[in-house]
């Protein structure tokens, strides 16, 4: 609602007195050809209703941030699952040389994660140690 002054009169019988862009506005927004106050017919000039397309430029680095993120997300969890396995087969090639009779090459079973976490541990305490010098 406009609440500015003004000396303009709508186009209908009534004549209220508008803005002229206020009354386009409220004629798209209403989807109206009438006058909300005396429901005559509004003579309302040609509004140009043309809408810009969206930048295409816009729309591939948008898709192309998408594909990246996908791209980066997919690498964390390859390497999440590389480090798994490799953190969990160093731990069980340790426990076999202590004499344990393990099977180096099962990968899902309770020994490869227990392995896997204790030489993360580990690392993450050898790490924690240095880093702090």
């Amino acid at each position: 609602m406009c609440l500015e002054a003004c000396s303009s009169t709508s186009p209908c019988e009534c004549e209220i007195i508008v803005h002229e862009n206020c009354l386009k506005n409220v004629c798209l927004k209403l989807q109206r050809k009438d006058c909300t106050v005396c429901r005559s017919p509004i003579r309302v000039e040609y509004i140009n209703m043309e809408i810009d397309p969206p930048d295409i430029l816009e729309m591939h680095e948008a898709i192309t941030l998408y594909e990246n993120n996908c791209c980066v997300c997919m690498c964390i969890h390859v390497g999440l699952f590389l480090i798994y396995l490799l953190s969990g087969l160093v731990g069980k090639f340790f426990l076999f040389f202590l004499g344990y009779k393990i099977n180096l090459f099962c990968f899902w079973c309770v020994d490869h994660v227990l392995s896997s976490l204790f030489v993360i541990f580990i690392l993450l305490m050898v790490s924690h140690i240095f880093c702090k010098n």
